[in-house]
């Protein structure tokens, strides 16, 4: 069982909903992903720092990398979903 009021969540259903949001989120080279797949946040901060993605590096580089809760993963959500409208503009037809 998950200790829900220590990481922020109301219960199972609200940790289910938020735990894999960010994850899927990052962009990730295939070998680091296959490489990965369903490994601890400790393992996957190590693997992170090696892509070639400077989000993915700043990502594992940061202290609260390992703190894990439903307010950090909101945030984290928010703060790469920021980082990608900017990247992947290059890429989009200018209006």
């Amino acid at each position: 069982m998950v200790r829900n009021e220590k990481y922020g969540f109301t219960d199972l259903d609200d940790f289910e909903t938020y735990k894999n949001s960010f994850g899927n989120l990052i962009p990730l080279e295939k070998w680091i992903n296959a490489e990965l797949q369903d490994k601890s946040l400790a393992h996957k901060q190590d693997e992170y720092k090696k892509s070639a993605i400077f989000y993915n590096q700043c990502f594992a580089n940061s202290p609260e990398f390992l703190n894990f809760s439903k307010e950090t993963i909101i945030e984290e959500n928010r703060k790469f979903k920021e980082w990608a409208k900017d990247y992947f503009s290059i890429f989009l037809p200018k209006e």
